[in-house]
């Protein structure tokens, strides 16, 4: 609040308050505590003193001098009459892993604040930056730059980095990093690292094993892992000559003779020594070389392209498809199988970096001419015999040159381009394939019936063995049991006295087996008749006075037991 008077005037201020005065002639302050006589035309304003804790700082100016002095805590003051409103900050605290960069404004000059303290600014201290240290592990480095003199410098873990004043960090540009800090590589038996030297522009290969830290004037190109081949793949490394390194898996590649003699090339160069260490099995591509990248043709003639770095030589299959015209002018599209394989890859290089699709368009061009001598009937008759004539039984040394072979070849599927002619040809081969059908199952049939009668051979043949052994087993059963008769025979004839007949001892032998027949009916639960010619049987009546004597019984008839045998 301001007042102004035109006659003199009091004011109180405390301890903490001062007044600012604004007259036509100047200004001027009043500090308290006290009352203050105020003269007239002076225009007036109450101020608070100023605070500063222990841990702050203030800068005023004086705008009538311009003169800047810093005030530090603890401390309370009052502003001069010309002072402008002063900014109460904090000091600068840092810890043991912070630091300042300042400039002096009035004289330039910067430096570097480290802690750990506690910092005030002088009056013309401008801080630019404020920062913390880089903390390196064991396989972390920074590449710093000295900005005045141009002075590159590595700072590799473990360590703390402060960055200077007049110093700037390096970032890589091909390299990951957080904040300038790069990892170091781990060059081993399978990582090697491109290194260039920027002060001299040559490019080396780095493979001996460690944790690889670039010098202040060594920039990395790139990594590399070694390239291992298997015993079936070749690979093909251009130098930068120009000339071609064909390195095979086998572990059996050498440098020639006029590579060695090559200058640069000797053979305890590094050159030689990265590619031809372990016989081109397993290897690092040397400085200003690289890898040929074949363009071969895949899935059709032209239809698409694939590059190829690694060689294989082992046998495979590949597919085409060719538009062909027959005799009788039938249009056909004709999807073939080649079974190829790489017999020398230098021989191939010479002559193309497409094998595959050289192997078509010269095949392309002898089915063309082969099934355009043959009407359509006698091509779908044996297409696949002659598509072999024409391409594997022929003196053609178009394969040889190339360093390749194809082993066989095979129609896998054909049809007319024409829809007509198409619908036509499906029917030929569906009547043709029903008929092989017909003929299959007939076959089938005629073999089951040839199972069927070599079933019932073998059968017959096994019953007549059957036979055998049973009248075998019967005869001699039958032999066993006359043998037991017989004896049985004997010991009863042998039994009987000696002074009986031998008509009268057969009798009894026979009374006693009749006798042994009848039991074993009675026992058997069979029901035994007789004939009248058996027994003498008289039906009637008989009538006998009481005076009469009955008449005298008849004597039994004596039964013959051979005939009742007989009749049994």
């Amino acid at each position: 609040m301001s007042l102004c008077y035109c006659i003199p005037w009091c004011t109180f201020l405390n301890d903490q308050e001062q007044k600012y005065l604004k007259s036509p002639v100047g200004r001027s302050v009043k500090n308290g505590p006290g009352c203050f006589c105020i003269g007239p035309c002076n225009e007036g304003e109450t101020r608070e003193g100023i605070t500063v804790r222990e841990d702050q700082y203030v800068k005023i100016k004086d705008n009538l001098s311009g003169r800047v002095r810093v005030q530090d805590g603890p401390a309370f003051f009052f502003q001069g009459a010309f002072d402008d409103n002063p900014n109460v900050k904090s000091c600068y605290a840092l810890d043991r892993t912070q630091y300042l960069i300042v400039r002096n404004s009035n004289s330039g000059e910067r430096w570097m604040m480290k802690g750990p303290q506690r910092w005030i600014p002088g009056p013309y201290d401008i801080v630019e930056r404020e920062d913390a240290a880089l903390t390196l592990t064991i396989n972390d480095y920074v590449k710093i730059r000295d900005t005045e003199t141009g002075v590159i410098r590595v700072e590799r873990g473990e360590s703390m980095v402060f960055i200077g004043a007049y110093e700037e960090i390096i970032f890589p540009i091909n390299r990951p990093h957080k904040n300038g800090i790069v990892e170091a590589i781990n060059v081993d038996e399978h990582t090697s690292v491109l290194v260039r030297d920027i002060s001299t522009a040559e490019l080396f290969l780095v493979t001996k094993e460690q944790l690889f830290v670039p010098n202040p004037y060594q920039e990395i190109e790139g990594i590399q892992k070694k390239i291992v081949l298997e015993a079936h793949e070749t690979m093909i490394i251009r130098d930068k000559d120009g000339k071609y390194h064909f390195m095979s898996g086998a572990g059996n590649t050498k440098p020639s003779k006029e590579l060695l003699k090559r200058k640069g090339y000797g053979k305890d160069s590094d050159f030689i020594k990265t590619l031809y260490k372990e016989g081109g099995k397993s290897f690092f591509v040397p400085p200003y070389c690289e890898i040929l990248k074949l363009v071969w043709t895949t899935q059709g003639f032209g239809n698409s392209k694939e590059k190829v770095t690694r060689i294989d030589s082992r046998p495979h299959f590949m597919e085409y498809t060719f538009v062909c015209r027959t005799s009788d002018n039938v249009e056909l599209i004709i999807d073939v199988t080649f079974f190829w394989q790489i017999l020398n890859v230098q021989d191939m290089i010479k002559m193309t970096d497409d094998a595959p699709g050289d192997i078509c368009a010269h095949a392309r061009s002898i089915v063309i001419q082969a099934v355009s001598k043959l009407p359509m009937e006698e091509f779908m008759s044996d297409f696949n015999q002659i598509l072999a004539h024409a391409l594997l039984e022929q003196e053609d040394p178009f394969y040889e040159e190339r360093g390749v072979v194809i082993h066989t070849v095979e129609v896998k599927s054909f049809h007319c381009k024409d829809d007509g002619t198409e619908n036509v040809l499906q029917e030929i081969i569906k009547e043709r394939t029903d008929r092989l059908n017909r003929l299959q199952k007939q076959e089938s049939d005629n073999e089951v019936k040839i199972y069927k009668m070599k079933g019932d051979i073998e059968e017959e043949k096994l019953n007549g063995e059957l036979l055998k052994i049973r009248h075998s087993h019967h005869r001699t059963e039958a032999a066993m049991e006359g043998e037991a008769e017989a004896d049985q025979i004997s010991m009863f004839m042998n039994g009987i006295p000696e002074n009986v007949d031998e008509e009268t001892k057969f009798s009894f032998w026979g009374t006693l087996r009749k006798i042994d027949a009848i039991r074993s009916i009675g026992n058997s639960g069979s029901h035994l008749y007789y004939t009248p010619n058996d027994v003498e049987l008289s039906i009637g009546t008989f009538e006998t006075p009481w005076n009469q004597k009955k008449p005298k019984k008849r004597a039994a008839k004596k039964y013959d037991y051979n005939k009742f045998t007989n009749d049994t």
